[in-house]
């Protein structure tokens, strides 16, 4: 997760705040009680201001909202960060934002986690420029045990000096991990050029010689002076009433007394005099440029007509990039956000490392003339305003990001601010964003351009959902629909069957090509029309995942493709007319197929320089020899050289056939409605055979290690073993075997050895068989060790046989993770899909839970004696 504003990148882009999370806790729901929500009224010197925050005695503001969501999320946000370090202590924010989870005078940190893996909950830190935030969501009847475990560990943690050293260990393994992504070593080096002279110039993570040295006595004196409630905010979202949470915020919190805080003077970032361009060197294989004009906060009333400009510059630039007479861009996105004392226009872009990178820059300074000289049009900011509209909707589903946007909302705009500013961007007029553009006429940006080094040589109930429904229609498509009541967003996903088995030998890539080709138009439509279309319904449209996310790539699967379209509640017959003309009528231009490919080259190059992308597809190929999974999902440099138009036309009568495809609808309309109106637009998409089945997957047998070098500063490790097909309470059975295994990983080899910042184990089931993975970064010196602790691990986690607790617990977690990743509608849909494509029950996911915890800790036991065993694996090193 970035602390920022939320929803789709291209809003938020930000630089600012630049977020680090560490990921504790994720969980489940527990059935609805009221009872635990009773409380006293307000301490009553609890003051309500006319915001409608509420500032409890010692100062601390609260904002409740109010949401029928299944979870309630609470996030206390201290406002200190990076930006109020000194060059004595940089990262101590980030630092402390881990320590603080190493336990209390309470509770030790095994014991934090048992609670919170008990009720289900999803628990994380994250730390910014201006902020550090503790996040906590499970079910409402927690909600007393959630703020009391938030206000334990930010004023009541220990401190231990054994666990702290640990703790520095995980933190510069943090530090290492970015090392070796290019993209955050861009951002900080452009962050250092853009707030030169500030405090926000230096990274979020600090440094792993400052890291070292920093002391006990030093990391306790920042927190006392910071973490006090008068310098803290809370964001409370979620099926609880105001004055219940308000009882429970003072219980929790409001014996804690004010401090006067520390006040430094600090200059704010400016804009400079003049545009400022730098060149720097970058590790990754292509080119990127990022580029940032600040607008001070005494424009802070335009900030509404900024956003709005924001997304006519991103719309102009997908436009632009789009042209036959470009330069060949792979991606350049605009974006607004917002910061205490300044907000941020961003455009950020990358392209092969053949692009004229001064090209690429003319093209960006020759947008912002245009908007500059004008006209606004009315019809593009309205369009631009629905499209904003429908992300706020979206975010408005992931309730976990949306307190994290309302919270950095309240620190740049207060609540007052905050309550009006949707309001005042939906009426924002013309005019307005002309007065906003007229600003780029001279544009005082700074802007970094980075060239790879061979070119640089050149009260309210939870509301209940009703059961999914399904049908097949003559066409043989597999249609789904949920309801939610009260969405506000119409989400559709499409499931296509199968990726390498259509590939073969030598044609790597072409299905993840023909999936990105979908999303620039059609026979009756250009990308640009599709755009407008989509911004039409407020929507969003996608045919393919970033392989380059620091956050994963979670959607994108090795046995199928999907499409995503989301669109603004009323809009759903416009949203499945267009779904049902990307699948019938797609463009496959050959400018767009030359875009493609650019695309997958630079996903090629760049995964060839990451450990963990190298060492997943080294496992890979040694777990499945000539299976179709194991085939690249982004093809190899040799396939994509040979990608062409007819090779990518030569699948659409395949791929998506209607048998190959599954449907999936979530919205506020009742499911029959949903699928009268689905059935009636999609069942023109011609028929055709499903996908081919593959075959089953080789079961591993005696132990095989397979190692690479690149030479990077964290080396990967990846272990892995291809067990039978299972069913039933077998597979739930392995999914708790595989997450206890990942808690004991986690508890030893990073929390008590300080070997890893990242370290996860799992079972999957793709069809024909099993995958047991274990995944971790550590240094290169510590990669004996590493694989050790692994095998030790596996070794006592079968011989040592889990108690119910733990059993409990880990379920729980399973489910609550789910249930954060199905707030979103369109993640909802998802689900919905892929349990049809792996045969399971329609209702899997609603009893999901349920089935989780009915299976004994002896079943679990025998899972993990029959299948974890280390007589068989394969072992991918990258160092």
């Amino acid at each position: 997760m970035t602390a920022r504003e939320g929803g789709k990148p291209r809003r938020g882009l930000a630089l600012l705040p630049v977020a680090v999370v560490i990921s504790l806790v994720a969980s489940a729901c527990i059935p609805a009680s009221r009872a635990a929500l009773q409380g006293a009224p307000p301490h009553p010197r609890d003051a309500v201001d006319a915001r409608g925050s509420v500032a409890l005695s010692n100062g601390m503001e609260v904002l409740v909202v109010e949401a029928p969501t299944p979870l309630v999320a609470s996030l206390i946000l201290v406002k200190t960060g990076s930006r109020d370090e000194t060059v004595t202590n940089w990262g101590v924010s980030h630092l402390l934002e881990h320590v603080l989870f190493d336990g209390t005078a309470r509770r030790s940190k095994e014991e934090i986690f048992r609670e919170v893996y008990g009720m289900g909950g999803y628990f994380n830190g994250f730390t910014g420029e201006e902020y550090t935030g503790y996040i906590l969501m499970a079910h409402p009847d927690f909600l007393a045990k959630m703020l009391d475990i938030q206000a334990d560990i930010l004023f009541h943690s220990l401190f231990d000096a054994e666990k702290l050293e640990i703790t520095k260990g995980v933190v510069i393994e943090e530090i290492r991990q970015s090392l070796t992504n290019p993209s955050a070593r861009e951002a900080d080096l452009h962050k250092a050029r853009l707030y030169g002279g500030t405090s926000y110039a230096h990274p979020v993570l600090g440094s792993e010689p400052v890291i070292r040295r920093l002391s006990r006595d030093e990391i306790l004196a920042y927190q006392r002076a910071r973490y006090v409630p008068n310098n803290m905010l809370a964001v409370l979202i979620g099926p609880v009433d105001k004055q219940t949470a308000l009882a429970e915020f003072s219980k929790a919190f409001g014996e804690q007394a004010a401090v006067p805080l520390l006040t430094r003077q600090e200059p704010s970032p400016a804009p400079p005099p003049r545009a400022e361009v730098f060149v720097e060197e970058t590790p990754a294989p292509r080119k990127s440029l990022a580029l940032s004009l600040i607008v001070p906060a005494t424009g802070r009333e335009s900030y509404p007509a900024w956003e709005v400009l924001a997304g006519l510059l991103d719309e102009r630039l997908q436009q632009a990039k789009d042209r036959p007479d470009a330069p060949k861009i792979l991606k350049l996105e605009a974006g607004f956000s917002l910061a205490r004392d300044f907000a941020i226009l961003e455009v950020s872009g990358t392209f092969p490392r053949e692009t004229d990178e001064t090209a690429v820059r003319r093209l960006v300074d020759r947008e912002m003339a245009r908007l500059a000289a004008g006209p606004i049009e009315k019809q593009a900011v309205t369009r631009v305003r629905k499209s904003l509209a429908g992300e706020e909707a979206r975010l408005a589903e992931r309730i976990h990001y949306q307190a994290t946007a309302k919270a950095a909302r309240i620190l740049a705009l207060g609540a007052a601010g905050v309550g009006t500013y949707g309001d005042r961007i939906a009426g924002i007029s013309p005019e307005e964003v002309a007065a906003a553009a007229r600003t780029l006429a001279e544009p005082r940006y700074v802007a970094s351009l980075f060239l790879p080094a061979e070119a640089e040589a050149k009260s309210r109930s939870v509301t209940a959902i009703p059961p999914p429904q399904r049908t097949v229609l003559p066409n043989g498509l597999t249609l789904i629909a949920q309801q939610v009541p009260g969405s506000r967003v119409f989400a559709a996903h499409v499931l296509a069957r199968g990726r390498g088995a259509f590939e073969g030998e030598g044609r790597e890539g072409t299905v993840e090509g023909f999936l990105r080709v979908l999303s620039r138009g059609t026979a009756r439509r250009t990308a640009e029309d599709m755009l407008r279309a989509v911004q039409e319904m407020g929507g969003r449209l996608e045919t393919a995942g970033d392989p380059t996310s620091p956050f994963g790539d979670f959607y994108t699967s090795r046995e199928y493709g999907y499409i995503r379209l989301e669109a603004l509640a009323g809009n759903g017959r416009e949203a499945l007319a267009l779904l049902a003309e990307i699948l019938t009528e797609p463009r496959v231009a050959p400018e767009d197929v030359e875009k493609v490919r650019g695309e997958l080259r630079a996903f090629t190059d760049a995964a060839e320089q990451q450990p963990r992308r190298v060492a997943e597809a080294a496992l890979f190929r040694a777990l499945l020899p000539g299976h179709p999974l194991a085939r690249p999902i982004h093809g190899t440099a040799s396939s994509v050289g040979t990608l062409g138009r007819e090779q990518l036309l030569g699948l659409k009568e395949r791929y998506l056939a209607a048998s190959n495809l599954i449907v999936s609808i979530v919205s506020d309309l009742p499911a029959d409605r949903a699928l009268a109106m689905a059935r009636e637009v999609l069942g023109r998409v011609p028929p055709g055979p499903p996908a081919p089945a593959g075959p089953l997957l080789p079961l591993t047998r005696g132990i095989r290690e397979v190692r690479e070098h690149l030479g990077k500063p964290q080396a990967q490790l990846l272990f892995g073993k291809v067990l039978p097909q299972v069913t039933g309470r077998e597979r739930l059975a392995l999914e708790l075997a595989g997450s206890i295994l990942s808690a004991k990983l986690f508890g030893t080899l990073r929390e008590k050895e300080g070997l890893a910042y990242s370290v996860d184990a799992g079972v999957s089931f793709p069809q024909g068989g099993t995958l047991l993975l274990i995944g971790m970064g550590t240094a290169p010196q510590n990669l004996e060790r590493a694989k050790a602790g692994i095998l030790r691990e596996l070794k006592a986690v079968v011989e040592t046989p889990p108690t119910k607790d733990e059993v409990e617990r880990r379920a729980n977690a399973l489910a609550g993770r789910l249930a954060m990743r199905t707030l979103a509608s369109i993640n909802r849909a998802y689900y919905l899909g892929a349990a049809e494509f792996r045969g399971l029950p329609l209702d899997y996911w609603e009893t999901y839970r349920q089935s989780l915890l009915s299976v004994a800790p002896e079943e679990v036991a025998e899972a993990l004696w029959k299948h974890f065993g280390q007589e068989d694996y394969v072992l991918a090193v990258v160092d």
